[in-house]
């Protein structure tokens, strides 16, 4: 079976998100629409002005993306938007008569499809698995390398590179074997590193630091010792208490 047109796959997907984040509520009705409004507001690049938008979890949000980076560009205006979900969802025969499938994904709301303005999803109640998959044929699997092997005891070779007169040469390298170091460590072995506890106020050494200010500038020629004093100034202007960091005495 063929892929949907690009265009085809922004408007189900942008009209699959405008029902999960911006669900309409319609008069006589149970079920909420997709707003044709929001839908364009989403494939337009603004969704970053969605007061929603940092509270959105990163898959969610790269989900957006997605769909942003694929619509066409006139999709982002809201005329041009309906118009095109107005004929994918109801496209009109000769004698005028609706032709839209009985079971598309959206049903147009209301009666007269040249006004419709929102419509109902038919994605099974979940509108995000819906975008993934129609979407996914756009995600490609990450180009970056997988890291190589750690080297373990052993003898390694170099790669071979050509040098002018001499010919192909490369390196030898001889790894011994230690008591703690049998094998090559994997990478799932890998040191992890940890933080110093959270604390509220963090003593910083003034009269140490300006110490080793003055050391150092009796390295240079007076001319040149400028550290000791620029610090001493910094110091003043932030007005450091001994609550927090020891003033120079």
């Amino acid at each position: 079976m063929s892929d949907v047109p690009i265009a085809e796959t922004a408007v189900y997907s942008a009209l699959a998100l405008a029902a999960h984040y911006f669900p309409k509520t319609v008069d006589g009705d149970i079920r909420t629409a997709a707003p044709f409004a929001e839908a364009a507001s989403l494939v337009s690049g603004k969704y970053r002005a969605w007061d929603q938008w940092k509270e959105l979890p990163h898959d969610e949000k790269q989900r957006i993306a997605m769909v942003c980076s694929i619509a066409p560009g006139e999709l982002a205006d809201v005329r041009t938007f309906s118009v095109a979900a107005r004929t994918l969802l109801s496209p009109l025969t000769a004698d005028g008569t609706s032709s839209a499938p009985v079971m598309g994904p959206f049903e147009l709301v209301g009666t007269d499809p040249f006004t419709a303005d929102s419509a109902f999803p038919r994605l099974g109640g979940d509108p995000l698995g819906y975008v993934d998959r129609l979407t996914s044929r756009f995600r490609r699997p990450s180009a970056r390398p997988k890291p190589a092997e750690f080297a373990g005891p052993g003898t390694w070779l170099t790669r071979e590179i050509f040098v002018k007169n001499v010919g192909q040469i490369h390196g030898r390298l001889q790894i011994p074997t230690y008591p703690q170091f049998a094998e090559a460590l994997g990478h799932d072995g890998l040191p992890s590193v940890s933080t110093v506890p959270y604390q509220a106020d963090l003593p910083i050494p003034t009269p140490e630091l300006l110490r080793l200010a003055k050391e150092i500038d009796l390295r240079f020629p007076e001319s040149k010792r400028y550290l000791h004093s620029t610090l001493a100034k910094l110091f003043e202007v932030l007005k450091a208490s001994d609550t927090v960091s020891p003033k120079r005495s």
